[in-house]
């Protein structure tokens, strides 16, 4: 009979303990510390953050022209056998093959100035 008391006691005391350890866990925090707390950790709005730099950026690389493209190949004679193209005219040696291609794109009916438009309104929005 007294081991159950001295259960029973403990258990209230327990519980007892419980309830007042739980009322001393509270964050008290204004407006405007929970904001910034919520506006440091939010990874989301991190991330955004750094998309509006990339999205100007991506302006300032819709004003730049487009890189010209330079191709080349050479294609050498070699052992009499292969790759023969035509002989010297002076010498008469078999010759080898060049072949060089420039490109360079060239954007009309003012393709340039909407892409920069079109870069500047994704920016505002990002910034949104």
């Amino acid at each position: 009979m007294m081991f159950a008391k001295r259960k029973v006691f403990l258990l209230l005391f327990l519980l007892a303990s419980n309830f007042g350890f739980s009322q001393q866990d509270t964050l008290r925090l204004s407006l405007v510390q929970t904001e910034k707390i919520f506006l440091d950790s939010n990874l989301l709005l991190v991330a955004s953050g750094f998309n509006v730099d990339a999205n100007k950026a991506l302006i300032e690389q819709a004003k730049v022209w487009d890189n010209p493209t330079l191709i080349t190949d050479q294609n050498v004679y070699t052992n009499n056998k292969f790759f023969q193209h035509g002989k010297d005219p002076i010498t008469g040696q078999p010759t080898g093959q060049y072949f060089i291609q420039f490109q360079q794109l060239i954007k009309t009916a003012g393709k340039r100035g909407k892409l920069i438009n079109m870069a500047t309104t994704n920016a505002k929005l990002s910034q949104l």
